[in-house]
């Protein structure tokens, strides 16, 4: 603690006293210290001139020099607010739980605390980076003076009373303060002083209160011990009361009763009904009655014992109650009501069932129906929906309405209510909505908003689910279903929020957190799940505790704007905790049934911005996983648990001059495999320090996925990538040598091979135990969808499983025998839903044909394979279809015939099972059929009406090197033709045409040029063989036509680029040559145009290396054959490369890239001696060569 002393209080001090030179104490940082002292200073941990330290947690017990002592402390304090500094005073020792002083809600002030038991425990706390000066505590104490006794209470006569205390008497005896008030300031009465246990107070005032205290003389001493002082008050009066006062009424009477342990007292009690006495009476009983009282009246009832005979003005004791008579007519008790859309039902119970009741019923305070009745229930019909009521139950056994009894209640909706509103896929922009299937309602209407804006979009459906097309920015959406007849009355309907994220994957629905799947907890370091409740006040807020991040292009401010706040490739994260301090934890725990047919890998991806106070691991700032049972039990501590920990020492990112630090963001997967059909809950915790002083928040997203190996190539490659699910740790073996680890990276790249398999152990990042293994054929792969699907009638829709068994295949044809699956999969439903699940469950509410479509892809949908499918869906009554005509002429009409049987209802207003159209226009004809079973079904027919011509006039022109076709009549010469024709959708036209035929002309050249030369014709120049026709239009349209055949003779003035192995001679076209070089020679064709060849040749020599030095410096690292590559020496080659006993390690055929060659690294071959084969083939040479090869590494 800073201390600054003016040297002349000082020096004035030293003069007066030397006890201001008392001992001093520090506390200790750390542990724990003891004092025994009656006087003296302690300070914080940084004494009287420093300031405390950072971190601290010290405690020191003060105990009195003297065992008859209690400590006391006065002092100031000057520390920083409770959640980074706790400073705590104990009444006791260090088991003491009684809490003198907290700094809870100052930060600085005084302190004048006092023990009651002797010693003082003092507790001080800091998790701090910018300390105080602390504070500063004098020590002092205090003596205990003698027990104070019990006093009691006599009076003896109108103006004395005995008063009377056990116990021995103290040295110095005992003192007695009393005066004519209940309460008064100690030292303000009359004082007696006495060594006996009695005394008696004479020439008191009649009536008058008075109060008397007893005490010792040590309780003068001003180094006393306060205490709190015996008193005791009576009101100066010998006239007794009753102990206990207490009463009962009837309809016209009330019964009173009391107690007292003598019998023969003469006892008054006045009956008053607002403040007047209507009634009295004297009596030695304990007990009362007053009767031919009026009903549901209110009483005071007074009692006393008037021992003085005098008037009840003079009476100073008495006590008295307040009770009222009850209702004359009898009253109903457990009164409820129900109501459907139209009617309300009262229903009660009655004291017996002789009475008669009256039943009112009130909407807006006027009374519409009254019902009497003897039974105990009224009905009341014919009411609006939806409406307010209020409804009142009475006996009307005085003409009037008395003791009623009240209720109100709201008629129901007419409509039915969508319940159970859910999102099935957000996928592309269109969001599936369904909710349960109600044959009732007649259609329903869909209204949407971002939320926070007033921009609504409409859209309807009969069925019970619809697509909705929300392309726009991620974000929250509010969405309300109301029924077709509902007028748009927000209580007739059911609404959700929900936000707009793609869900494959997205398993848990993570960014929901007010799902019913979802809880939310909230609490402290020590307890985190205290209590329930969701802290979201925006993701903005400092106070959010649980809140969802939505802004791709956010960054963190406590980072530095470093740090994303969604990871790339989201649309949105979860944050929780937040950057306020105090020792917080929160949590989210997700329920989710797990289904390997759908998932079995669940990713965290998170990313975590947390203060560094250097605490011991268990006291720092955290973030947890944790994989519980229903009843909230960790599975299992090691594969289902991880904690992430704030350190510096773990390589996170630091953010400079501050203490805080932050991991970016990073993907963990968990194997939920072993949980199938078991429902898991997953609680994600943050928690700040446990001191309380520095914060801790997470930002994660939560989804799942699958056990499945991708790759980057696909169909007829040389070499392909494999890579393991993300988020954990791998060592990748291969078939041929299942012991010989080749990498424990997750991609492997490798050579195409049918005849190898490679397998990866995917292990836990934390944990290498938990693992599992996946698959990977080395051949060329091409998808193979397929699928099957299986029907479940429910009461009015179908539930469908679909099963994928898209497998891969090394020809497209047959899957492998392995079975494994396809990388991605894609279901395409007939409302353009998408799902990207395996085995998906979709629920049809309607029989008929729905067109279904899977897509199973391989790298990256590089490869797909498409296979689609029309199911049917047949109820138990029938299937639903719309017989007819699609396409109609105008005028006429087309039968439309429901194919299900039941109750009809067409978007025409019809009810019949078949109508009869006759459209105006293109029409789209809907019936929902309620069936024999009350399920309704669904089917439209869009039926288009084409236009008849009737003698309608076309003028039409053509030239007479044209034939004019007329729908088979030929017509030749202009004129006016009236016919008789068909429209191309099967309608009569008759129409009149009006046809010109115009003349055309043409002419023909035949002419030859060589090759170097150029022909003009008709302004234009041609140069290349050919038939070329120019036309020109004349006056009418019709072309003029100009035809040039155009022979262009080669000169031959042409380079031939020949190659030749060595040894051999090119003699084509005249040359006789066998080395390589550029010659020439002349000639003239018979056409007479000069001609140049040339010959450009190489010949060629492929050489073989004899060592083969794989160490990865880039040189000499693979089997390079010299040549080959660069002259296009072989194109149709084979290289085969085996060990000295004849074991084929490597075969390829046709090489054409340095990658093609062999690599001893990529077949993990070792040191040693190795033979070649090598076999080429080209036009002029065919080459069979074997030779050894030595790798050295």
């Amino acid at each position: 603690m800073n201390k600054f002393l003016n040297i002349f209080f000082f020096l004035l001090l030293s003069t007066i006293s030397v006890s201001v030179f008392s001992q001093s104490y520090n506390m200790p940082i750390y542990g724990y210290s003891e004092i025994h002292t009656s006087s003296g200073t302690l300070f914080d941990d940084g004494g009287s001139l420093g300031n405390y330290s950072i971190r601290a947690n010290g405690k020191t017990t003060i105990y009195p020099a003297s065992s008859l002592a209690r400590i006391t402390l006065k002092g100031t304090y000057d520390i920083e607010n409770y959640n980074r500094t706790k400073l705590i005073i104990y009444n006791g020792d260090t088991n003491s739980t009684q809490k003198l002083f907290e700094n809870t809600s100052n930060s600085n002030g005084t302190i004048s605390v006092q023990s009651t038991v002797g010693p003082i425990t003092i507790v001080f706390i800091v998790d701090s980076d910018t300390p105080k000066s602390g504070f500063e505590l004098i020590i002092s104490v205090c003596d205990i003076c003698p027990t104070l006794p019990q006093i009691n209470t006599q009076v003896l006569t109108d103006s004395t009373t005995l008063i009377t205390w056990n116990g021995p008497t103290p040295n110095g005896g005992w003192l007695l303060e009393y005066k004519n008030k209940c309460n008064f300031a100690m030292g303000t009465g009359t004082l007696i002083a006495t060594n006996d246990t009695s005394i008696i107070l004479t020439n008191l005032e009649h009536c008058a209160n008075y109060g008397a205290r007893l005490y010792t003389p040590c309780d003068t001493s001003e180094n006393s011990c306060p205490r709190v002082i015996v008193k005791k008050c009576w009101i100066q009066c010998q006239c007794e009361l009753p102990i206990t006062f207490s009463g009962t009424s009837t309809i016209d009477s009330i019964r009173v009763y009391w107690s007292h342990p003598e019998g023969n007292i003469d006892w008054t009690v006045l009956l008053l009904l607002d403040g007047e006495v209507i009634d009295s009476t004297i009596t030695t009983n304990h007990f009362a009655v007053f009767d031919s009282l009026s009903p549901m009246q209110c009483y005071v009832v007074i009692i006393y014992n008037n021992c003085h005979n005098v008037s009840f003005d003079s009476i100073c004791k008495t006590k008295f109650i307040n009770i009222c008579t009850k209702c004359p007519c009898p009253e109903v008790f457990n009164l409820r009501a129900y109501s459907t859309s139209h009617s309300i039902s009262t229903l009660w119970t009655e004291p017996n069932d002789t009475i008669e009741w009256t039943v009112e019923l009130y909407k807006d305070t006027i009374l519409i129906s009254t019902i009497i009745t003897n039974d105990t229930t009224a009905f009341f019909d014919g009411l609006i929906p939806n409406t307010y009521y209020n409804y009142v139950v009475y006996n009307n056994c005085n003409d009037s309405i008395i003791c009623p009894k009240l209720g109100d209640i709201w008629t129901k909706c007419v409509c039915p209510i969508a319940e159970n509103i859910h999102i099935s896929n957000v996928s592309n922009g269109n969001v599936l909505v369904a909710w349960d299937n109600d044959p009732s309602s007649p259609g329903w209407i869909l209204r949407w908003n971002r939320k926070g804006t007033n921009s609504y979009h409409f859209d309807t459906t009969i069925t019970n689910y619809i697509t909705l097309p929300i392309a726009d920015t991620i974000g929250y959406y509010n969405l309300v279903v109301f029924s077709y007849c509902d007028d748009f009355n927000i209580r007739c309907a059911d609404s959700i929020l929900f936000i707009n994220m793609e869900t494959a994957g997205n398993c848990m629905n993570y960014t929901d957190l007010y799902s019913t799947d979802v809880t939310a907890t909230y609490g402290t370091f020590k307890l985190p799940y205290l209590f329930n409740g969701l802290f979201d006040r925006g993701y903005l807020d400092i106070y959010s505790r649980h809140t969802v991040h939505l802004d791709t292009s956010e960054r963190d401010l406590r980072t530095g704007d470093a740090l994303r706040t969604i990871p790339k490739g989201e649309a949105a994260s979860v944050r929780l905790g937040n950057w306020d301090i105090g020792a917080q934890a929160e949590s989210l725990t997700y329920r989710y049934e797990v289904d390997t047919n759908i998932y079995d890998l669940m990713y965290l991806q998170y990313a975590v911005v947390l203060e560094d106070p250097d605490h011991t691991p268990e006291d720092q700032p955290r973030f947890t996983l944790e994989i519980l049972n229903e009843n909230n039990q960790l599975i299992d501590s090691i594969c289902g648990f991880a904690d992430f920990i704030a350190s510096n020492s773990l390589g996170w990112n630091s953010v400079s001059g501050t203490n805080i630090i932050w991991k970016d963001w990073t993907k963990v997967g968990f194997d939920i495999s072993k949980y199938h059909g078991q429902v898991i809950k997953v609680r994600l915790t943050s928690y700040d320090c446990r001191e309380g002083g520095h914060f801790g928040y997470a930002y994660y997203t939560l989804k799942c996925g699958t056990k499945v190996v991708t790759s980057t190539a696909c169909g007829e490659t040389q070499t392909n990538i494999f890579s393991a699910p993300e988020g954990f740790s791998y060592k990748w073996y291969s078939s041929s040598a299942p012991s010989t680890m080749l990498s424990n990276k997750r991609v492997l790249e490798i050579v195409t091979d049918s005849t190898q398999n490679y397998f990866c152990i995917v292990s836990s990042l934390d944990n290498p135990s938990c693992s599992f293994i996946i698959d990977a054929y080395a051949g060329r792969r091409f998808p193979l969808a397929d699928f099957t699907y299986s029907v479940n009638w429910q009461p009015c829709f179908f539930e469908v499983q679909f099963t994928n068994n898209s497998k891969i295949s090394s020809d497209g044809i047959n899957p492998l025998p392995s079975g494994i699956k396809c990388e991605t999969i894609k279901w395409i439903f007939d409302n353009q839903e998408e799902q990207f699940i395996d085995n998906p469950i979709k629920k049809y509410s309607s029989s008929g044909d729905y067109n279904v479509k899977l897509v199973a892809g391989l790298a990256d949908n590089l490869c797909t394979d498409t296979l689609e499918m029309i199911i049917s869906l047949e109820s138990p009554t029938g299937i639903l279809k719309i017989i007819g005509d699609s396409s109609l002429c105008e005028g006429e009409t087309t039968t439309l015939t429901s194919t299900l049987e039941g109750d009809y209802n067409w978007n025409t207003g019809e009810t019949s099972q078949s109508i009869t159209v006759n459209p105006k226009t293109d029409f789209n004809y809907m019936v929902q059929v309620m069936d024999t079973s009350g399920c309704p079904h669904f089917a439209n027919k869009l039926v288009r009406v084409h236009p008849n011509y009737d003698f309608i006039d076309i003028y039409d022109t053509i030239c007479d090197n044209y034939e004019y076709n007329a729908q088979g009549t030929i017509l030749i010469e202009s004129g006016i033709y009236r016919l008789e024709l068909i429209s191309v959708y099967g309608c009569d036209s008759n129409v009149v045409l009006h046809l010109m035929i115009n003349p055309a002309f043409s002419d023909t050249t035949h002419t030859s040029i060589c090759d170097n030369q150029e022909y003009e014709f008709q302004n234009q120049v041609f140069d290349s063989t050919g038939v070329y026709e120019i036309k020109y239009n004349t006056m009418l349209g019709c072309d003029s036509i100009y035809l040039l055949y155009l022979i262009v003779n080669k000169t031959y003035s042409d380079t031939i680029f020949a190659d030749i192995y060595k040894g051999n001679t090119y003699r084509d076209y005249g040359f006789n040559e066998n080395a390589t070089g550029f010659y020439s020679h002349n000639f003239q064709t018979i056409n007479l145009c000069d001609s140049n060849i040339y010959l450009d040749l190489q010949v060629d020599k492929v050489m073989f290396p004899n060592c083969v030095t794989p160490n990865g410096d880039g040189i000499n690292d693979i089997f390079e054959i010299h040549n080959l590559i660069e002259q296009k020496a072989f194109p149709e080659n084979e290289l085969i490369i085996y060990t000295r006993q004849g074991k084929l390690i490597y075969e390829f055929r046709n090489i054409s890239k340095k990658e093609d060659f062999w690599s001893p690294n990529k077949t993990n071959t070792p040191t040693g001696t190795y033979y070649y084969r090598f076999k080429g083939k080209r036009h002029d040479k065919t080459i069979d060569v074997i030779g050894v090869i030595e790798v050295l590494r």
